[in-house]
């Protein structure tokens, strides 16, 4: 019906000459409901937006790589730190093991 950007005076013309023709063609109407306009408490609608900003969450693809990949990283250094910290008390250990038996050795 109209181009790329249609004049004012095209649509002008369309709604005084040929839309009326149309709509009276169709036959199909639409249920609207009203919907009822209720009053919310503040309170209420201001519990609900927090609600809603705290299950949005991340808003893009790339925040959630970065989240994942540092998510990963701490899971890693977690189990290195602990590798270290049962080697270091290994190393502890032997060490006491052997000073008791340098103590016990002349007798």
């Amino acid at each position: 019906m109209f181009g790329n950007e249609p004049k004012d005076s095209e649509v002008l013309e369309f709604v005084n000459e040929k839309m009326m023709e149309l709509m009276s063609l169709t036959k199909v109407g639409t249920n609207a409901k009203r919907s009822k306009i209720t009053r919310v408490n503040p309170k209420k609608l201001a519990r609900q937006a927090s609600k809603e900003i705290a299950q949005r969450g991340l808003n893009n693809h790339a925040q959630e790589a970065i989240k994942l990949n540092l998510e990963s990283r701490k899971l890693q250094r977690k189990v290195h730190d602990r590798q270290q910290i049962l080697e270091e008390n290994e190393r502890k250990y032997q060490l006491r093991v052997q000073k008791a038996k340098k103590k016990h050795r002349g007798k």
